[in-house]
């Protein structure tokens, strides 16, 4: 649940878990990406060239205001 006050968007605490997710398009990623940030837990974010081509630095802009969030890179055999 979310509201809005003095053009400021307060959000009530979310009931969303972490899972892993993977993108299928830059905007359906990009909320996902902030479903996954307002989730308790662990999420794990597959498939997200389609953010990064959208979205410029998006992981280093993020942890400029100090979200917890890592890019790892993974190889398949």
């Amino acid at each position: 649940k979310y509201f809005v006050y003095d053009d400021k968007a307060i959000i009530i605490p979310s009931t969303l878990k972490g899972n892993t997710i993977t993108c299928n398009d830059l905007r359906g990623g990009a909320a996902l990406l902030l479903a996954c940030l307002s989730a308790t837990g662990k999420s794990t974010l597959k498939n997200i060239d389609f953010i990064e081509r959208g979205y410029q630095d998006i992981v280093q802009t993020l942890q400029s205001v100090n979200v917890d969030i890592k890019e790892y890179e993974t190889y398949e055999a």
